[in-house]
């Protein structure tokens, strides 16, 4: 039987919360949140600018680490990346950062002596987003639209490490011989704000969210019949607007997928902003029962 050990009046061994530190990292701003031992997650989730420059990032981020509750200890820190990270948890470089080749992980490794997962940010999302639903399935492809186009397929509900680097938004597309273009490059939130000359927020007729549904078709149209998922799953700002180009791409997708290959349900995502912060969290507790 362990001994108490009092600190200021208190056993540091019977009042010590286990917790799990979940970090979103975005382009201009970071979400830190934390998450107990039930899955709950804090009611306060602190927001910080992201530094283009990392040794402020490490700075700003151990700081906010650093101020949480006191009677807490971090069990696991997961960081969700905006980029291409190795199995290694190396960040090799971010769409809208600067960074190339952070070793983050080791960075933080010096401070904080717990396991610390760094992924992609899309492939947490879309960990969270497969494990809300009623029945996990064996496999669910997240697609996100905003800024960019992320991607993460799922299998039973985890993430699968040999498919840690996948990026769905750069499938090419022949336009014409010798020349092609990323799928992002046109169905993103940025593409389609630059090609109708509004946000999807803004759009108000039915011709446009039209445009919006083939240009996410065109992509569904290779990813549904090469990996026959159960389920996809749409999240990002476009994610919010499924209600409107739902029916229309459903249809796109029914006329130009051969007839014996699944369309498999196309839902919305639920957790919003928060996605990557529960995927954290998924990810923690998938790798301490592994």
């Amino acid at each position: 039987m362990k001994k108490c050990m009092w600190v200021r009046g208190k056993c540091q061994l019977c009042y010590t919360k286990i917790m799990i530190v979940a970090v979103d990292v975005g382009g201009t701003k970071t979400l830190v949140a934390t998450f107990d031992s039930d899955g709950n997650m804090a009611k306060t989730v602190i927001k910080i600018a992201t530094s283009k420059d990392s040794s402020q990032f490490v700075l700003d981020l151990k700081n906010t680490i650093n101020s949480l509750d006191q009677e807490l200890s971090a069990n696991a820190i997961v960081i969700g990346i905006p980029g291409i990270v190795n199995q290694d948890g190396l960040i090799q470089r971010c769409a809208n950062l600067p960074w190339h080749n952070f070793d983050l992980k080791s960075i933080l490794a010096k401070d904080y002596h717990c396991p610390i997962h760094i992924k992609n940010d899309a492939k947490l999302a879309g960990l969270a987003e497969t494990n809300a639903l009623t029945v996990v399935p064996p496999l669910s492809l997240y697609i996100t639209i905003g800024t960019g186009i992320g991607s993460g397929i799922i299998l039973h509900g985890k993430l699968d490490p040999a498919l840690s680097l996948s990026e769905a938004g750069h499938m090419a597309f022949t336009t014409q011989p010798g020349h092609s273009v990323i799928w992002e490059s046109f169905a993103s939130g940025r593409a389609i704000t630059k090609r109708l000359g509004h946000p999807a927020h803004d759009i108000t007729n039915s011709e446009d969210w039209q445009a919006i549904a083939e240009s996410i078709a065109t992509g569904l149209m290779v990813l549904i019949p090469a990996l026959q998922p159960d389920i996809v799953i749409i999240g990002g700002s476009i994610g919010l607007y499924t209600e409107y180009y739902l029916l229309a791409l459903n249809k796109q997708l029914k006329q130009n997928i051969p007839s014996f290959i699944n369309i498999p349900p196309i839902v919305p995502a639920i957790h919003g902003y928060q996605a990557v912060l529960y995927g954290c969290n998924y990810y923690a507790k998938h790798q301490q029962s592994a």
